[in-house]
């Protein structure tokens, strides 16, 4: 044993069976001899330290650190080659140690690539000693074997997947605090290891992309398509120029986050574009992934956003939407989007043009529609001019007296059949006319909500599953909650204040919705949560301008909608989400609509509070 190193488990274990074989004093005095171990000078002063208390383990430890921290000042970047592989090759024995794995550790970040296959077999057996190892060392293991690093990567997009906050921002589809939910995206954990581990390596990314791809294949998520877009953008941020000059989506990602950032494409963002898609040949590869971003929770609500403006525009100037160039070309940018899953998967990367019936017909009726809100709108204000009322006073659309509201019959243009189709069955026309109505929905447009939300319900109700179906619909249901609950312009105080709304908002739509989202429950819950909060609130924020008239009939109001709520969630039972069943039981049982409505919504608002704090879980 004397020609081998005397260290962890097979030191203990040749000790042990030397002891076992042999006199222990004999053996004791063969291993100090073989050793070196037998210090005359630190014999005579062991005594004295008995004498003082201390122990013979914290005085090795005490010189163990000393040995330690004097080889650890000798390893730097000057390191002569061969004082270098000679350190190595006498402390790499140690990796196993845990008092002196520093040692080698810092000497192979130094030189990553002289690691040897045993050394490199110590560091995956161990799992602590793999993820405390240097990220260069552990780059060095991945860029040559792939498999480690997948192994890596994959509870790292877990955790991204699985992250509430996350989940919750990615629904936004016009999100108040846009930076706010970028600084969230881009420093998330997962975002910042995935660059770290990549740093300037260019095959690591690309396997990180391939990844990617793969993950969104097999599940459809469109969270691999937000991880595509963020990865890129924070390896931009890092400045890793190395890395990102060689992903042919770079400009096209920079300039979709400066849009996402600001929530608007202005013409030079979108000339910018337009010139980047001009330089990608037809039927490149690329465009897959150009899909894959284009498919982003984000991208897509702002491409939607632009493509409704877009058609605002036309309507204003009068100009034929059917004509409109960038009303198709947006268009067609969004339908790239919609292919993303297809085109990889078939390796189609043909970019196909927006469908005609989705311009000649939803489009159309769209712009008619949205002529007819704005003739309204203006003989609104000229109306309230007339009464002395500004533009700027004017206040909402339910403010007014009966007159002019119920425009609802009649030879007002609105959606057949024929278009209901179509945005049932075509996620462009889905998510423009999604944009629509939270457009009606913040000015509380009465006519315009009748005759929207029930599109939306008969949309929802398709058995069609190649359909938009339930989960199509989970970004519009909290984004329609959300614009009820705006900071910048909360709607509340003239939802409890007026019948008419809370009927056609609360009654006819969101309650309805319940039955086959159980989504719909819980944005239900966090806007009464929300309402009640605002309620018993001592200090209510300076822009709730529009008091609540009758209190008591408020809390009446949330606690017959939460009650409703949670009977239809029971009737439902939402077995795929038990939290949701178990909140609805909680609800019912302490605060029944009878029990009055001071007492019930505290009560409600401890549960309702609970449940939000527990979420639901992310549709699949």
């Amino acid at each position: 044993m004397a020609d081998k190193y005397l260290i962890a488990g097979s030191g203990g274990s040749y000790i042990r069976k030397a002891l076992s074989e042999s006199d222990p004093k004999r053996v004791i005095n063969e291993v100090q001899d073989q050793h070196r171990l037998n210090v005359p000078t630190a014999a005579t002063a062991f005594p004295i330290l008995d004498t003082s208390g201390t122990s013979h383990r914290l005085i090795h430890t005490a010189c163990l650190d000393a040995l330690k921290k004097h080889v650890m000042a000798k390893i730097t970047p000057d390191l002569s080659d061969h004082d270098y592989q000679r350190l190595l090759n006498s402390t790499l024995p140690y990796l196993g140690v845990p008092q002196l794995r520093d040692v080698p550790l810092a000497l192979l970040k130094l030189h990553p690539e002289r690691i040897t296959d045993a050394a490199k077999q110590t560091i995956i057996s161990e799992t602590e000693l793999y993820t405390t190892c240097p990220v260069e060392i552990r780059r060095h293991m991945w860029i040559n074997d792939p498999v480690l690093f997948r192994d890596f990567v994959r509870p790292l997009l877990d955790a991204y997947r699985q992250d509430k906050r996350l989940v919750t921002a990615a629904r936004e589809m016009r999100p108040t605090d846009a930076l706010a939910i970028t600084r969230l995206r881009r420093n998330h954990p997962t975002i910042v290891a995935l660059a770290d581990a990549i740093h300037t390596n260019v095959s690591l990314y690309n396997l990180v992309l391939s990844i990617f791809r793969t993950s969104f294949l097999s599940t459809g998520e469109r969270t691999y398509c937000n991880l595509r877009f963020d990865l890129l953008m924070k390896i931009h941020n890092n400045d890793v120029k190395v890395v990102y000059d060689k992903d042919p989506c770079h400009l096209l990602v920079w300039y979709l986050d400066a849009c996402i950032r600001n929530q608007a494409m202005d013409d030079r963002r979108i000339r910018d574009m337009q010139s980047f898609f001009d330089n990608v040949p037809r039927e490149d590869p690329v465009y897959g992934d150009i899909a894959m971003i284009l498919y982003g929770d984000f991208v897509f609500h702002i491409f939607s956003l632009q493509l409704l403006r877009i058609l605002k525009h036309a309507v204003m100037t009068g100009s034929d939407p059917a004509s409109d160039r960038s009303l198709k070309w947006a268009a067609t940018i969004l339908k790239l989007g919609t292919r993303a899953k297809t085109m990889i998967e078939t390796r189609d990367f043909r970019v196909h043009k927006i469908d005609k019936e989705v311009v000649a017909k939803f489009m159309a009726t769209l712009a008619q529609i949205i002529a007819t809100d704005d003739q309204r709108d203006r003989a609104r204000v000229k109306r309230k001019a007339a009464q002395g009322i500004g533009p700027t006073d004017a206040g909402f659309w339910t403010l007014d007296d009966d007159s002019g509201e119920d425009e609802t019959e009649g030879d007002m243009p609105h959606m057949t059949d024929t278009e209901m189709q179509i945005i049932a069955s075509n996620q462009v026309a889905l998510q423009v006319y999604c944009q629509y109505i939270l457009d009606r929905l913040a000015q509380l447009d009465c006519v315009a909500l009748i005759q929207g939300l029930p599109v939306m319900l008969a949309c929802q109700a398709t058995d069609d599953s190649s359909n938009v179906g339930p989960v199509k619909l989970d970004s519009f249901i909290q984004s329609f909650v959300s614009c009820l609950l705006s900071p910048i312009r909360p709607l509340y105080p003239y939802v409890l204040n007026h019948a008419r709304l809370h009927d056609i908002i609360l009654t006819k739509f969101l309650l309805r919705l319940i039955p086959s989202h159980s989504l719909a429950l819980s944005q239900l819950f966090r806007l009464c949560g929300a309402l009640q909060a605002a309620l018993v609130s001592a200090n209510p924020g300076p822009a709730d301008v529009a008091a609540v008239q009758n209190k008591p009939e408020a809390f009446r109001l949330i606690a017959e909608w939460v009650d409703e709520g949670c009977k239809l969630g029971l009737e439902h039972q939402f077995e795929q989400q038990p939290e949701v069943v178990d909140a609805c039981q909680h609800l019912i049982q302490k605060s029944p609509a009878a029990a009055g409505p001071y007492q019930l919504s505290p009560r409600n608002q401890v549960h309702v509070a609970k449940f939000l704090e527990s979420g639901t879980k992310p549709a699949q």
